[in-house]
This record gives C-alpha cells, structure tokens and sequence, in this order.
C-alpha cells in the first residue's frame, strides 16, 4: 500500500533512524531523513509537499524544538500542511507535545505503535 503523504525522520541516532526508515519503506511510506535540524530544512526546502515529520527532541545544533518552529514558518510560507511527530523518551513531552499542536511517539517504541501513530496522520493532510 503507497501511503498519500511523506515521512520526514529527524533522528540523530544513525541506526535508530535506518531502523524507523527500512520498516517505513516496507509499509509503502516514502522516506527522507536527517539526522539534525538544519539538514532536516534542507530535506523539507525541495518537497512542496506536505509531510508527516518524525522530530526527535535531543539532537546536537538544532534541538527539536527549534525545529519545529522552523518547521512551522516554512509550512505557512509555502501554504503547507505539514504534521509533527515528537519522538522522545520523556515522559513530560507528551503533554507539552498535546499543548504545542504535535502528535507524540514514547521511546522506546514498537512498529505497530510507530504505524498506528503515522495511520492518524494519513488521511489527515
């Protein structure tokens, strides 16, 4: 099944990122990925598309809260739609993640949570 929409994988653990990413690929997801801020802008910059983005919360330079405002002024400079993913092992993210407008994801985490948290955002772009 190809999916309508693309995931972005902002993760700065290198195998954790190809893990999340094989298992995408196998479910029909098309995938980019970035393993910090800054080159996650470069991945999104080209798309003009709107995207489901997976944002861990601790990476190095650009942490995951900057990006997301970054994330947010280019959704509404190019009139998109795109849709946050937090992924953190912090339990206190989720309700700040609920107050922000972002989905959440609890690390550790198992395919079918990963699947079933991306399902909802599907059909929602």
């Amino acid at each position: 099944m190809q999916h309508k929409h693309p995931i972005v994988i902002v993760e700065d653990d290198d195998s954790l990122r190809e893990e999340i990413s094989t298992v995408l690929k196998k479910h029909g997801y098309t995938i980019y990925s970035a393993n910090e801020g800054k080159k996650a802008m470069q991945v999104l910059e080209p798309l003009r598309a709107s995207c489901v983005l997976l944002v861990d919360l601790m990476m190095p330079q650009v942490d995951g809260w900057e990006l997301i405002s970054m994330i947010r002024d280019h959704s509404e400079r190019h009139e998109l739609n795109h849709h946050i993913i937090l992924i953190s092992g912090s339990e206190s993210v989720e309700q700040i993640a609920r107050q922000e407008g972002t989905g959440y994801l609890s690390k550790p985490f198992t395919v079918p949570d990963l699947l079933r948290v991306l399902e909802a955002y599907d059909g929602a772009l």
